[in-house]
Parts: C-alpha cells; sequence; structure tokens
C-alpha cells in the first residue's frame, strides 16, 4: 500500500537545550546514537545543529507513533548536507516497509523538523 503513513513537525528553542552542550558524554549516551557521537566529536556542534537534533526525533516519533529511546535513532548528514535518519535495528525491524523523509530549518533561535513517512 503506498501513500502517506505519517506526519510529524516538532520546534525546539535553543536556549532550552544549549546547556547539553556542556554535558558528559555518558550523559549524552542516553540522548543521542552513537554515530551522532562521533560526529559531534569530529565536528563542534552549534546549539542549533543540537537543537535540530532533538526536534526531528520528536517529529518522527509524531509520525511514525513507534515508542523508542532518543539514542535509538541518529540524524546524520549525506556528502550534500541533506538530513537523514540513521535507525537502531529496533527501528529497523518496525518500520522496515516504510520510507522516512525529513526537512530541517532553522531562524531566531528556533530549530524546527519535518518529517514524512511513507508506506512502500
Amino acid at each position: 500500500m503506498s501513500g502517506v503513513f505519517g506526519v510529524g513537525v516538532d520546534l525546539v528553542y535553543e536556549k532550552e537545550i544549549i546547556h547539553w552542550l556542556d554535558w558528559s558524554e555518558e550523559r549524552l549516551k542516553k540522548t543521542l546514537h552513537s554515530k551522532e557521537l562521533e560526529d559531534m566529536k569530529s565536528s563542534k556542534w552549534s546549539a542549533e545543529k543540537l537543537a535540530s537534533r532533538i526536534a526531528a526525533k520528536e517529529a518522527f516519533y509524531k509520525a511514525s507513533g513507534i515508542s523508542f529511546k532518543p539514542n535509538e535513532l541518529g540524524v546524520l548528514n549525506n556528502s550534500k548536507g541533506k538530513p537523514f535518519f540513521y535507525f537502531s535495528e529496533k527501528i529497523k525491524l518496525k518500520i522496515k516497509d516504510k520510507k522516512s523523509h525529513l526537512s530541517l530549518s532553522h531562524s531566531s533561535g528556533c530549530s524546527i523538523a519535518f518529517v514524512v513517512i511513507e508506506n512502500g
């Protein structure tokens, strides 16, 4: 069956999460996927980038209706900068026949994520 399975959107104010940039790696492991932690170590993350990742995870939850731990879903960028989801095996099993689309934007201290999930 083709068509839209779900749509999700979320907005995060950067000032609400900027202190997360000072968290220990142990604490961040509870929120960020291991691939995100690798990216965070190799490139200095801004509050904007962190906020967009948190917004994307919430938007994915709203679009999919799947329960998951935040560190089971990563948000990465391809070589051209386009964001995409990196799924844990647990999430892959739950959405194996679906395709996800992610768009991120930032303005005036806010980060927004928009997610569309398609059937087959």
